[in-house]
């Protein structure tokens, strides 16, 4: 392959990371601009709670049937569509904020950021390459989309503090949404080239609606599904250290917000690529998969030998070397696809199946750890770490179940 059509397919890796970033910031603005929200739509914070939650069982719903949708028509197009219409939602609320309005626009941002988008977003990053190059292309989507999400963060924060008041600095920052999103439509339309896509030499079918039926009963989707659920999990649930480090091993607030920052950006932005590097130099992406998950799961163990008296670079080495395992394995969870030979040409419904066994967790592990937390005070620690380990243990049983059905398949 060319020096010149490598870094084009690369450039078109991180156009579709922009846009993944992108069109996130509207239906989660609350973890950022919270107290601003609440008086742009002049709204309680149980109605806060409510547009998250149309948003999600939106999502939830559309999730298959969008799968299917991005298998029968073209990947490009629907991002495009997709990434423009979620573009004009943050416009229009950024001109008419109100509460009635952001009901309707969260609604319809579960059609525009979830349905069909979703499915064809994964699917487009798959179809840039070969089975040699799925763990790169999926890992530098994960990293450029970290770094995307950084960049877009401290723009978003500086528009907004320039105005004095709260509900003008929203209103701009909506703006700045909208502009990002079109722009990222645009620079895809002339940097992802769907005809020049590799199909690995497999039969293209048109995809019919029965076939949602052979997706579910094909033993790859449920294996990507528990992949994901259990990659998933231990990513989302590792948000938990930084507390943990205050709460019980006494660091300052000051130096666990540092860390975090390290734990949330740098550590995705270097070490996702790594494990793509790994499991595309070893041809092996369920074994990457499994012995990443074997380290992680040692690495948080080592928590429970971390006291008040550990020496602080200690401290820091364990957080760290657990950060760059957890985003090893999420940078390269949605390449074990291409080892369990999913079809290509079924691979957006394969993908909205999986995606609602993948992302299960957000609907009910942090409300298990904050009772934990509750009920045992620091000790509910210990009981999300030993959860943490069992998800780990998950990811290695899927990993062995996928690599015999790579043998039995072969």
């Amino acid at each position: 392959m060319s020096q010149k059509s490598n870094l084009k397919k690369y450039v078109a890796v991180f156009v579709l990371s922009m846009i993944s970033s992108s069109l996130y910031l509207l239906p989660y603005v609350k973890y950022v601009f919270y107290d601003a929200l609440l008086v742009g739509l002049n709204a309680t914070n149980a109605q806060l709670g409510e547009l998250l939650s149309v948003y999600a069982i939106v999502c939830a719903i559309g999730y298959i049937p969008g799968g299917w949708v991005a298998d029968r028509f073209s990947a490009k197009k629907i991002i495009i569509i997709s990434t423009l219409v979620t573009g004009a939602l943050n416009i229009i609320l950024a001109f008419v904020m109100n509460f009635q309005m952001a009901m309707v626009i969260w609604a319809l941002l579960g059609l525009s950021t979830s349905f069909a988008y979703w499915g064809a977003s994964i699917k487009a990053i798959r179809m840039l390459g070969d089975s040699s190059e799925q763990g790169r292309l999926y890992g530098f989507f994960q990293s450029f989309e970290g770094l995307m999400n950084t960049v877009s963060a401290f723009v978003a924060m500086g528009i907004f503090t320039y105005f004095a008041s709260q509900v003008a600095g929203l209103k701009y920052t909506l703006i700045f949404y909208g502009f990002m999103c079109l722009l990222a439509a645009v620079l895809l339309y002339f940097v992802y080239d769907e005809k020049s896509s590799v199909d690995d030499g497999e039969e293209e079918d048109k995809i019919e609606l029965k076939d949602i039926g052979r997706v579910l009963k094909m033993p790859q989707t449920w294996i990507l599904a528990f992949t994901l659920f259990s990659i998933y999990a231990v990513y989302s649930g590792s948000a938990l250290l930084t507390p943990y480090l205050t709460d019980v091993i006494g660091i300052s607030v000051g130096a666990a917000s540092i860390i975090a920052i390290f734990r949330t950006y740098i550590a995705r932005f270097l070490f996702c690529p790594v494990g793509g590097f790994i499991s595309d130099k070893t041809g092996q992406v369920a074994k990457t998969i499994l012995a990443v998950a074997i380290l992680s799961g040692i690495s948080i163990a080592c928590f429970f030998l971390i006291s008040g008296s550990t020496p602080v670079a200690l401290v820091l080495t364990v957080v760290m070397v657990s950060a760059a395992l957890i985003y090893m394995n999420y940078g390269i969870m949605w390449s074990i696809s291409e080892e369990v030979k999913i079809p290509r040409h079924l691979y957006g419904t394969a993908v909205g199946v999986a995606s609602i066994i993948g992302y299960l967790p957000d609907s009910f592990m942090h409300t298990i750890f904050g009772n934990w937390l509750d009920q045992y005070g620091a000790d509910g620690y210990r009981y999300i770490f030993m959860f943490l380990i069992g998800l780990c243990v998950i990811s290695v049983i899927t990993c062995v179940i996928a690599m015999q059905f790579k043998r039995k398949n072969a």
